[in-house]
């Protein structure tokens, strides 16, 4: 089989898989909501993201995203994750990313989003950056 044979098998004989990705709020806390987040966030992702942010912004707290899961990162993703930053800053409420994923940081990097979005490596630091303790699944807020 020639090179050109079998990239033409391959491009009719590779399966193609849906997107593998979830994105909800987490209920746990009253003090924070956050937003998880796992898998490929590309397009597909997009509009579930979106839409979720958006619910997120609605509940009138401060937003912890929770990426640590990510493992590709669309440049639409963290421009989303940018606007939304800046609609919570606007409304006094802060925004905080966790990852500490090449997939998450390195398009962040690249895009120059360092000055509008805060990146920190996981939950517990989020937490300690928004000035909440860090009992993830207190149902009061409290520690």
């Amino acid at each position: 089989m020639s090179t050109e044979e079998l990239r033409f098998a391959m491009d009719f004989d590779t399966p193609v898989r849906p997107p593998v990705f979830d994105v909800r709020i987490d209920g746990g806390r009253r003090d924070v909501t956050v937003v998880s987040a796992s898998g490929e966030l590309d397009l597909a992702a997009d509009p579930l993201l979106g839409a979720t942010l958006v619910q997120a912004e609605t509940l009138g707290l401060p937003v912890l995203v929770d990426m640590t899961q990510v493992t590709f990162c669309a440049s639409s993703t963290l421009s989303q994750l940018a606007a939304t930053a800046t609609r919570s800053a606007r409304a006094g409420r802060p925004l905080v990313v966790a990852s500490a994923e090449y997939a998450v940081i390195r398009p962040w990097v690249l895009l120059g989003l360092d000055g509008s979005l805060t990146v920190v490596t996981d939950v517990a630091t989020a937490l300690q950056r928004l000035g909440l303790p860090e009992c993830f699944n207190c149902l009061d807020g409290h520690a």
